[in-house]
């Protein structure tokens, strides 16, 4: 096509009809799983659709526009998705080898109470068959050992893609993953959960007065703090910067704000020692807001929103507090 030439309508009708029906199918797909259809979930489920259907430049265009994190993990899904293609074909492939070798072997029975001049070649045959036959099972049964450890490279590429490599906790598109699950499980069966912002006071200052190292020695403590004071079920991700979201499931609105100040206090209380220079300490502290779900919430982002909201209020009013929002 002419660049600058204006593109006439029967020209895009088909790229027009081909995005619609890609829609159609991302949207059935959402409602089956359960899934609410916020963007990363509606974009990555869209991405997957026109990829199924073959329209590569739609592919290409929509990965050139998605943010890395989750370029990141809808080649790792397509990793995950070659991986057992391909061992559901070798599988397959297997049985029919398998079977193929026991029908010569019943074959050559039969001839060993057979004479005649050809008889014995035809045994030799055989015989160079199976043994071909066993040696591709053996190359097969190999093949699909080393397929299963590249599915554990996988599985464990996946999980590094969930975590932030500076702290070691959850980073902001594995809370994406998690809250599109949570906020979905909680519409369906009105279970409640509530998300904790947690933000360091004043973290400039450290790094002016100490430097950047001993600032992510602050930060690294930091979250070993929080993740002290919360259960195995509740997760923490780091949101942004110095910026960290909590999710506590299957706890309201009260109890999540017991749990903020129980980590303020223990924050308040705590002398943090840098790693790099032992003589160095540093007494810091966090303001934190708190939400909860609410039946009429349209997605998880009403919930940061009012988390969100809650903190700035927090250190609005002096920080190193706890507000939970109404």
């Amino acid at each position: 096509m002419e660049t600058g030439r204006p593109l006439k309508l029967k020209e895009c009708l088909y790229s027009i009809q081909d995005v619609s029906e890609v829609a159609r199918k991302t949207l059935k797909n959402i409602v089956s799983q359960g899934k609410a259809p916020v963007p990363p979930v509606y974009e990555e489920e869209f991405y997957q659709q026109a990829e199924a259907l073959g329209l590569n430049d739609l592919v290409l265009r929509l990965m050139a526009s998605l943010p890395a994190g989750q370029v990141a993990n809808l080649l790792i899904n397509g990793l995950e998705k070659m991986v057992r293609e391909i061992d559901s074909d070798l599988e397959a492939y297997g049985q029919d080898l398998s079977k193929h070798t026991s029908v010569i072997e019943k074959g050559r029975g039969r001839l060993l109470d057979t004479n005649g001049p050809h008889v014995e070649q035809v045994k030799i045959t055989l015989d160079d068959i199976i043994r071909a036959n066993l040696q591709m099972t053996a190359q097969l049964n190999s093949t699909r050992a080393k397929l299963r450890e590249r599915e554990e490279q996988v599985k464990s590429l996946r999980l590094k893609s969930r975590i932030d490599p500076l702290t070691g906790t959850f980073n902001r598109g594995a809370m994406e993953e998690d809250l599109t699950l949570e906020f979905a499980r909680s519409k369906r069966y009105k279970r409640p959960f509530s998300i904790i912002m947690a933000d360091i006071d004043f973290f400039k200052k450290v790094n002016d007065a100490y430097g950047h190292a001993v600032g992510d020695d602050v930060l690294r403590s930091f979250t070993r703090l929080i993740k002290k004071g919360i259960r195995e079920s509740d997760t923490l991700y780091r949101y942004g910067g110095e910026e960290f979201l909590i999710l506590l499931r299957e706890t309201e609105l009260g109890p999540a704000g017991v749990v903020a100040e129980r980590l303020r206090s223990g924050i308040e209380g705590h002398v943090l020692k840098s790693k790099d220079d032992g003589g160095v300490e540093i007494r810091i502290t966090a303001s934190f807001g708190v939400a909860a779900w609410r039946d009429s919430d349209s997605s998880y982002m009403d919930i940061i929103d009012r988390a969100d909201k809650a903190l700035y209020c927090a250190k609005q009013s002096g920080r190193n507090q706890v507000v939970s929002s109404n």
